[in-house]
């Protein structure tokens, strides 16, 4: 674990462990390389958005807590198979070797199917704590999130319409997809879980803030590529607005949303964007 790392994001994380420990008894490469995907410092953005939305809706903390575990559990699967050869073949993430690099390109897609598994099997740990009907809505919402309609789509459309060949329209569907997705998961499955449905203006809030967070996002990551690999002329928002147009509509629309003060990862957003102009 990172020794720097936030209170919360260490509690978290030893959590997270323990969790899967819990889940997976059985020692082996796999589940070394499963600890050790989990183990790469990350910022827990994900699941720190399942607590905050799980506060302002009142979401008991033990099915906030599987959720969060669930939502870094998938989010994790994500990273695993995107740093693959066959995807985007990294080396490195965060500065530490990637899993195919560290236990061959075989275990790596176990260990991506392992956390995907894993992930699922703890949001249904949920079910016992709530309501059958809005654990169903929310479980729905959640899965259709990572799938065709999610993150899932998205990246095999991208590698569908590569380079020229992607208008702007879907290009910002796929970055939506692929980003904003599981975003409006972290946020919005605690909203389904109390039972506050899409006629609820709190939850229309929500779903402007996730959205509006997963687009700033996504410009701050294509800032920072740009920034440290000169890929400036890659297709990504970034090319379609220019970047300083991109951050300004990023900032200003973080800001406008009523909801952006009920989440921290927003002022550390928008320093972010602030950092790169």
């Amino acid at each position: 674990m990172n020794p720097a790392m936030n209170p919360w994001t260490r509690t978290f994380e030893n959590a997270l462990i323990a969790h899967v420990k819990s889940l997976v008894p059985v020692r082996g490469v796999l589940t070394e390389a499963t600890l050790y995907a989990l183990e790469t410092p990350g910022k827990r953005i994900r699941p720190r958005l399942v607590e905050e939305a799980s506060q302002l809706v009142s979401l008991a903390s033990r099915p906030s807590r599987l959720l969060q575990f669930a939502v870094e559990l998938i989010h994790s699967f994500s990273l695993v198979h995107d740093d693959l050869p066959c995807m985007d073949d990294d080396d490195f993430r965060r500065e530490q070797p990637t899993v195919h690099k560290k236990f061959g390109e075989a275990q790596a897609l176990l260990v991506g199917d392992l956390l995907f598994q894993l992930g699922m099997q703890t949001m249904l740990q949920a079910s016992s704590q709530l309501a059958p009907q809005d654990f169903i809505r929310g479980a729905q919402f959640f899965t259709s999130s990572i799938g065709v309609a999610g993150l899932i789509g998205g990246q095999s459309t991208e590698f569908e319409k590569l380079g020229d060949k992607m208008t702007d329209k879907e290009l910002l569907t796929i970055q939506d997809q692929k980003t904003s997705a599981l975003f409006r998961a972290s946020i919005i499955t605690p909203f389904y879980w109390m039972g506050i449905g899409e006629s609820d203006a709190l939850f229309q809030d929500a779903i402007n803030f996730a959205s509006a967070f997963g687009f700033a996002f996504q410009i701050a990551d294509d800032l920072e590529d740009a920034e440290q690999d000169g890929k400036a002329g890659t297709k990504n928002i970034l090319s379609i607005y220019g970047a300083d147009q991109a951050r300004l509509m990023a900032r200003t629309r973080l800001v406008e949303c009523r909801l952006a003060k009920n989440f921290s990862a927003t002022d550390l957003l928008l320093e972010k964007l602030c950092e790169q102009a």
